[in-house]
């Protein structure tokens, strides 16, 4: 399970632990993602899945603002939205931001790069 690796990794990394703090970690793999959400949820750790078309991300950009998520798995195509730009661009998420992680798989293991601020 990939979860506790990550949530491991970004606290490592990025000290969520310091609020409010805001990572935004991207992966095409949807599945990957749900399961890192259930995972950090069950934990206390407050995270959202944003995914393209989504009717509720409208609402899901003000409470990312507003510090309500320590985590964000915005879906690659809401990254490279113009929505998905202007949450990362605004002066509340700039605020936050610790760092973007990408996940991914190759072969069938995990991979984590990150960039951190």
């Amino acid at each position: 399970m990939a979860a506790p690796l990550c949530r491991d990794f970004l606290n490592q990394k990025l000290n969520l632990n310091k609020p409010p703090s805001l990572a935004i970690v991207v992966s095409p793999v949807t599945a990957l993602i749900q399961d890192q959400i259930r995972h950090l949820s069950g934990v206390g750790i407050t995270a959202l899945h944003g995914v393209k078309d989504s009717p509720n991300w409208e609402s899901s950009t003000k409470d990312i603002k507003a510090g309500k998520f320590s985590l964000v798995f915005p879906s690659p195509e809401i990254l490279g939205s113009q929505h998905g730009k202007d949450l990362l661009v605004s002066s509340e998420v700039q605020e936050n931001i610790r760092g973007i992680v990408y996940l991914w798989t190759k072969a069938n293991a995990l991979q984590i790069g990150m960039y951190n601020f």
